[in-house]
């Protein structure tokens, strides 16, 4: 018999339709503390979670969306290649929202304040996943009931690690883009600033140049009288810059944008972090070979990320410190509370991507090494990082010593470089899907008829791997 902790859940609302499957959103008591009852006792906050059981039938498996590093809501509107796995296969659908994101706040909005912060941490995370499926398997199935995870990016690395961690519970995982690599592989930490580079390059090499020519100009302009307000004004600033500490931010922002563009380089016109078009990094790739100069064009590559985010148009004004906000993780941290989360995590546990430079991507020297980690985190969060035991604890490039796990990668992901790339054939159980035409988690969305051949063969082979998972004792 599973042992679980006595859990309460309430039903919000009616039923609620998205743009891709209705669900319903619910919320089950989560202890403060799954593992030292000494500080909060038995404490408990509310974690938020959707829910829907068209496909379910009795018999069929969970299937779980671990979700990621903000409002679940997010992740149920663009992972709906989970709906169309759970109708094959008969599951229940559910989607787990993370703590301290979206409404699951354990302190509300002190929740990001020390010491309350410190109860984020992925061993919590995963010990409210498991509560949660030990919950639904009493509802709906029982203690034999299967379970597959599922997760894009950071949350792909929590499907891997909840398989990791409780193997008990988690029959198989299906981990997309998840660079779990990079807690202990120097190379995969260094590769994401060149792959954004080899993106650029793939779709036309004289991009690449362009963008180099541009920043070396901006570095140019950056060194003479009145450089920063002519910068200023190119970038259509709010604020004028004034000393290199607000160059820095801007090369930052600028570089933050050809981040967003690279990951999400879908053949589809999206909505999910913002609308972006159908492959973005063509289209950008284009702006700066057509712009009138190296610099016009960054401007007009910018303009794609931060004109939908701002509500702005090239006329009007750009506010640096809104749109962007430097923090541990070089890839950006996002705005708003979700931001402060990642943060902290970032600072706490993870490991990612480190600085970029110009002998080796097409963009300037902006590094991050793990001394500049270690300080800012000290600073601002008042930890230390300790990334040997992060590898340790969740097994960095050891994966092969677990089983039924299927690591997908967009090769045309920046993160791609962190991923699992290569099958050991001592282990089949461990799956490796390889996509030449994706990019970040491209497989977990929706099928659509812009599918690229590379994504439909992808997305058989997932069916069969789960199938195989779902057939093992």
């Amino acid at each position: 018999m599973l042992q679980f902790c006595v859990i309460t859940l309430l039903v919000v609302g009616s039923v609620f339709t998205s743009s891709t499957l209705k669900y319903s959103v619910r919320y089950i008591d989560q202890p403060l503390d799954h593992f030292n009852k000494a500080t909060y006792g038995y404490r408990t906050y509310k974690e938020r979670y959707l829910l829907n059981d068209d496909y379910y039938r009795a018999g069929g498996p969970i299937f779980i969306y671990c979700g990621n590093e903000g409002n679940i809501l997010d992740f149920w509107d663009n992972s709906g290649f989970i709906f169309t796995l759970a109708e094959e296969f008969n599951a229940l659908i559910v989607f787990g929202e993370h703590r301290y994101f979206g409404k699951s706040l354990p302190f509300g909005l002190a929740s990001f304040q020390n010491p309350q912060i410190g109860l984020l941490t992925i061993d919590q995370v995963l010990a409210d996943y498991a509560n949660l499926i030990a919950y639904l398997k009493s509802k709906y199935g029982n203690d034999d009931t299967k379970v597959i995870a599922f997760g894009g990016s950071y949350g792909a690395i929590l499907a891997a690690f909840f398989r990791f961690k409780y193997p008990n519970i988690v029959t198989g995982s299906l981990a997309a883009s998840a660079p779990v690599s990079i807690a202990d592989n120097k190379t995969a930490q260094e590769s994401f600033w060149p792959i954004i580079t080899e993106d650029y390059g793939s779709v036309n090499p004289k991009s690449v140049t362009k963008i180099e020519s541009a920043f070396k100009q901006l570095d140019y302009l950056s060194k003479i009288p009145n450089g920063y307000q002519t910068i200023s004004e190119t970038f259509h600033l709010c604020d004028n810059i004034t000393n290199a500490a607000g160059y820095k931010h801007l090369l930052l922002y600028i570089r933050n944008a050809f981040t967003t563009l690279a990951m999400y380089d879908y053949p589809m016109v999206t909505n999910f972090s913002l609308p972006l078009p159908a492959w973005p990094v063509n289209v950008t790739a284009d702006m700066m070979l057509k712009a009138d100069t190296p610099i016009d064009g960054l401007f007009q590559v910018t303009t794609v990320v931060y004109a939908p985010t701002s509500s702005k148009n090239q006329n009007s004004c750009y506010n640096l410190s809104a749109l962007f906000v430097e923090c541990c993780d070089p890839t950006g941290c996002g705005l708003g509370n979700a931001a402060l989360g990642w943060d902290y995590l970032c600072c706490n546990q993870l490991a990612l991507a480190t600085g970029s430079y110009s002998n080796t991507s097409m963009f300037p020297n902006l590094p991050f090494t793990t001394e500049d980690k270690k300080e800012y985190c000290q600073k601002r969060w008042n930890i230390t990082p300790e990334p040997h035991w992060y590898a340790l604890e969740f097994f960095g490039s050891d994966v092969f010593v677990s089983s039924n796990i299927i690591f997908s990668n967009g090769l045309l992901d920046p993160w791609h470089g962190g991923g699992i790339l290569k099958a050991d054939p001592n282990n089949p159980s461990i799956k490796i899907v390889l996509i030449p035409e994706a990019a970040h988690h491209l497989d977990l969305r929706p099928i659509s008829p812009s599918d690229p051949p590379g994504l439909v063969k992808a997305h058989e082979k997932e069916i069969r791997y789960i199938q195989e998972f779902l057939n093992s004792k």
